[in-house]
């Protein structure tokens, strides 16, 4: 699924993908040469299931009362050693991003290499 990945200068591998009418953005850490495999086997796990991330995520920030206008279509997961914002280290994680329906604002869901929900950020585009 993930045959039309290319490359930007900040590292990094990106390609959009339309999944069961959801656009959804792929973003793997890398080098030049290639993404950093233990991150591309994990996108390639999590997009085989990317509706159960989606819904783990959504239901992540309705627990946490937060974000109530997103629109799940538009999403975007990040495979690296940093999430969004802040540069924290993952250590192995993901982060599963959603627009407001304004599509100024992006909240974040931060996983640790476990699947479980570690963090929240919120953000402006």
């Amino acid at each position: 699924m993930l045959n039309d990945l290319k490359y930007f200068a900040d590292n990094t591998w990106n390609q959009a993908l339309n999944i069961d009418n959801k656009i959804v953005e792929i973003t793997i850490q890398g080098t030049k040469e290639a993404p950093a495999e233990l991150y591309l086997h994990l996108a390639e796990k999590v997009i085989s299931d990317v509706d159960n991330y989606l819904y783990k995520a959504q239901k992540q920030l309705d627990t946490w009362n937060l974000a109530q206008s997103c629109t799940p279509q538009i999403s975007s997961f990040y495979f690296g050693d940093y999430g969004y914002g802040n540069g924290k280290d993952m250590n192995g994680g993901f982060t599963v991003s959603f627009s407001d329906s304004d599509q100024h604002t992006m909240h974040t869901v931060k996983f640790d290499m476990h699947n479980i929900p570690i963090g929240y950020e919120m953000w402006f585009a």
